[in-house]
């Protein structure tokens, strides 16, 4: 299935809504991409993808965590 595609491109994001007072929501988001050379298995390619998610929900929650907005 994946030895016809030259690049694939991993895109993962995470975003978190937050209200710290009445009417005074805050959107948190972190989103990462990776591009793929061939030749990448489908095992490696969940990996990444994984790996991906937990950096940006990572940011985002750093970023809750330590009140950057």
């Amino acid at each position: 299935m994946l030895k016809n595609i030259e690049q694939i491109e991993v895109v993962r994001s995470y975003s978190k809504k937050v209200q710290l007072k009445q009417f005074e929501p805050i959107d948190l988001f972190s989103s990462y991409k990776a591009i793929l050379k061939s030749g990448v298995s489908e095992e490696e390619i969940k990996k990444i993808s994984q790996w991906l998610f937990d950096k940006a929900k990572d940011d985002v929650d750093t970023d809750l965590l330590n009140k950057q907005f």
